[in-house]
């Protein structure tokens, strides 16, 4: 919740502020925990608030990542 707090306060860039947050944690694995834990409970939440299986909403999700971090067009 740290990294999410930082990163969602920020008056700054905010990829520089979530960079930041990540950096200046002392445990990554703990981070990264956190991190996935606090991801599956918001695609719980949005599911139940969609009518849609966790796994429904989390293939979407996927999706829309992989599309965001396709290659950039020119």
């Amino acid at each position: 919740m740290r990294i999410l707090t930082t990163w969602s306060h920020a008056e700054y860039d905010s990829e520089e502020a979530l960079a930041r947050a990540v950096r200046d944690q002392r445990d990554p694995d703990e981070a990264a925990v956190g991190l996935a834990t606090v991801s599956r409970l918001l695609a719980i939440e949005l599911a139940a608030a969609s009518g849609r299986s966790e796994r429904a909403v989390i293939g979407d999700l996927e999706a829309m990542i992989r599309s965001l971090q396709g290659p950039r067009p020119r």
